[in-house]
Formats: structure tokens, sequence, C-alpha cells
């Protein structure tokens, strides 16, 4: 706790912290968000577009930890592999790109907020040829998907731009 609290009032003399959990958001400032951060993503984080953080044991960066999300999410599978898979906030397409190349078995679906990660997206699942990807933009609170149509949605820090996190889950 002690710890904590010292990180945070590091952070609250470079950020107004009251105004950032305050703040509402809605479609349109989380694709201006996106917009204004493009570039910092691809320098950052990681040229393949994994716009979330990596994974890491032992408290060294590896590259490859930004799929450990992924092949956590895989485990799962080995048992009972799922039919149709949704992700919510695809950014710009990595997740789904790489659990597709590896499950050509699998109906994968995407939706995202930003017309931008759309274009990024399709042009990435086109390039790899996987035509059993389908992306659209959509919002996480109504889902454009039928009811009970999906057997698994996941979403990789997702869930920090839902303006109504209820109302995302319910969906």
């Amino acid at each position: 706790r002690r710890d904590l609290s010292r990180r945070l009032h590091k952070l609250a003399r470079l950020f107004p912290l009251q105004d950032i959990v305050d703040e509402r958001l809605d479609a349109s400032r989380v694709q201006a968000y996106y917009r204004e951060c493009h570039e910092a993503f691809r320098k950052h984080h990681s040229a393949e577009g994994a716009v979330h953080m990596a994974i890491n044991e032992g408290g060294h960066f590896d590259p490859d930890g930004f799929a450990e999300h992924l092949r956590r999410i895989e485990a799962r599978w080995m048992a009972d592999p799922p039919g149709d898979v949704l992700e919510l906030g695809f950014g710009q397409g990595y997740n789904l790109s790489w659990l597709a190349r590896r499950h050509r078995s699998v109906h994968f679906e995407g939706i995202d907020l930003t017309p931008e990660h759309l274009a990024l997206a399709q042009a990435k699942i086109a390039d790899a040829a996987l035509t059993h990807v389908t992306l659209q933009l959509a919002d996480m609170h109504v889902l454009p998907q039928a009811d009970s149509s999906i057997d698994e949605a996941f979403a990789i820090e997702a869930f920090c731009h839902a303006g109504d996190v209820p109302r995302a889950l319910s969906e």
C-alpha cells in the first residue's frame, strides 16, 4: 500500500488523476485517443501492432511477451476448441491474426471503434490470407452479433475504454 500510495502521489504531480477518474468516455473520445497515440503505440509497444502490454516473466522485457495473453487463451482451447470467437477492441489486428494463423478451423470476428484500426487490421488479415476472420466497426456496448452466436469472446485491455462496463459485460 505504501508503494502504491507513493506511485500515485508521483503520478498526481504530472496528471490530473481525479479528472481522469471522472472522465466519461464515448466512442469519439476513444477514437481521438487512438488517433493521437498511433505513432507512440507503434514505437513503444510493438511494430507488429500489439497495442497491449507484454507479459514477461522475471522482470525482463521480451517481445515474445506480446503473445503471452494469446497463449493463455489458446491453452484453454486444447480440450474444447471453440467454433466462433469474438475479440472486443481488436486494435491493429495483432491478436486475431496471431490466433487465426494457428487455428484455421475457428471462425474469428472482431469489433473495434476506430476506423483507422479497422483499416490497419483488414490489411493485416488480407496480407496473411486469413479468410476465416471478419472485422467490423462496432461498439462493445451494443454488439452486432446475434445472441448466442459466439462460443467465446475476449478483450485484452479494451474494457478500460468502456463507458459503461456493466452494460458492455452484459452484451
